[in-house]
């Protein structure tokens, strides 16, 4: 019998780097399950996302009231390399693995045996 899968992993990752251009705020008012959005929101694409919020809550009879200041930070997308290919080629096999297991019917002990056995014997 005979399994076959496919693990990738990347050898190169991209991660968001601030520009130190322009800051932008928003602030969110919630008063119980309404929120007022005080100016724009940005796209996570483009933007680093910071939130700060305040509560209040005056006992279980009070809409609970809240105060959120968001802070918006310009990125943008740099390539990183994953440490040596040799990780990659690890996260790859694992992967693989994964889902040869979730389909059922494969033993990773009994092929790891199989093989040395079969390395022995050549």
């Amino acid at each position: 019998m005979w399994h076959e899968e496919v693990g990738e992993a990347p050898l190169v990752v991209w991660r968001p780097l601030e520009t130190g251009g322009v800051r932008r705020l928003q602030y969110l008012v919630s008063i119980g399950p309404w929120v007022i959005p005080v100016g724009k929101s940005y796209s996570e694409e483009t933007h680093l996302r910071r939130a700060k919020e305040w509560s209040l809550s005056l006992g279980a009879a009070m809409v609970p009231i809240s105060l959120a200041r968001v802070e918006y930070a310009e990125v943008e997308y740099v390539p990183t390399a994953v440490p040596p290919i040799e990780q990659a080629r690890l996260k790859a096999s694992a992967m693989a693995w994964e889902k040869l297991s979730a389909r059922g019917g494969v033993d990773r002990e009994q092929i790891r045996a199989a093989e040395e056995k079969n390395v022995l014997h050549a």
